[in-house]
């Protein structure tokens, strides 16, 4: 009556030893599996930290474009500004040399005129100092003759 029972419990283990070894290739299955999914972790998180490297230094290129941005608009602002400054004080610069020119046209003129009136003047002193020297050349002339004439009668005496 046991030989049978140990037969069938043979049996059984016999069995279950399979279906161990069946287990046992399923668990190292599922361990290369395993070992494959966290080599393609591995794999996926390196790519990771290189997209995220990347992406930080995108992030850092953006970053120090939108600097040398900023940096160059506000470069061209204070260009814009000083060749406002430029053009404002050429602009009084024209406008005070062309104040001078004027002035100096103005004093010009009047110069001119100055020495329009003192030739003028002159050509009256001029004209009296002759009306006045031939008077005097007449009188000289007069008193010359009186003189011959005084002369003359003395002479005569």
């Amino acid at each position: 009556e046991y030989l049978p029972r140990v037969a069938v419990l043979h049996t059984q283990l016999s069995q279950c030893e399979e279906q161990r070894k069946e287990e046992q290739l399923q668990i190292e299955c599922a361990g290369a599996r395993e070992a494959k999914l966290e080599h393609q972790v591995e794999v996926l998180s390196a790519q990771l930290l290189k997209v995220e490297e990347k992406g930080a230094d995108d992030e850092r290129q953006r970053v120090c474009a939108l600097a040398r941005e900023r940096d160059l608009g506000e470069q061209l602002n204070a260009l814009h500004m000083q060749l406002a400054q430029e053009k404002e004080e050429g602009g009084r610069q024209r406008e005070s040399a062309q104040q001078q020119c004027e002035e100096r046209a103005s004093d010009a003129e009047a110069a001119s005129a100055k020495e329009r009136d003192f030739e003028a003047q002159l050509a009256a002193c001029t004209q009296r100092h002759r009306v006045e020297l031939e008077q005097v050349a007449a009188e000289a002339t007069e008193i010359e003759a009186a003189q011959t004439e005084l002369l003359a009668r003395e002479s005569d005496l």
